[in-house]
């Protein structure tokens, strides 16, 4: 009987890691949909104004490995489209701003609409794949978007009685 406690300890050792291991690896990497999408100022990231379109936010350490790889990509994607903006947050003297917005790793991605609402978030060791895709998704939604609120706020054209 007393053979059997270690045998125990170490199934419940392994089982436990294993749990910890797998719970760790689901919050590696995630992209989240926000629901939270109250209104944000730029002046918050320290920029005056955010792109027409669409602005990306990346908030960064400078103790991250990943984050000038993803900085690079990031700065790229957004220069190839037109009216969207990048901002770059290093956290490392600004843990208020991580608090604020929940950081607990780097780098976290955040896309934030024309009107300063936030849509989407990516956060943990992203393969640049998921990043581009993610990207891709937020600008061609921002410019459908766009091409909506331009036709809605054009002047209606009414023609009475007929042309000669």
């Amino acid at each position: 009987m007393h053979s059997l406690a270690p045998l125990l300890g170490i199934i419940a050792l392994v089982a436990a890691a294993t749990a910890i291991g797998l719970l760790l690896r689901a919050r590696r990497g995630r992209v989240r949909e926000l629901t939270d999408t109250s209104r944000l100022k730029p002046e918050i990231f320290g920029t005056d104004r955010f792109g027409v379109a669409g602005t990306v936010v990346q908030f960064s350490t400078e103790f991250c490995s990943r984050c000038p790889g993803v900085r690079r990509l990031l700065t790229r994607r957004i220069a190839d489209a037109n009216d969207f903006e990048f901002v770059h947050v290093d956290l490392t003297h600004n843990p208020e701003l991580a608090a604020r917005f929940g950081v607990l790793q780097t780098p976290t991605i955040l896309f934030i609409d024309a009107d300063g609402h936030p849509s989407t978030r990516l956060s943990g060791q992203l393969d640049h794949r998921t990043i581009r895709e993610t990207v891709d998704t937020f600008v061609d939604g921002a410019a459908t978007n766009a091409a909506a609120r331009d036709i809605a706020t054009r002047p209606q054209i009414t023609t009475v009685g007929a042309i000669a």
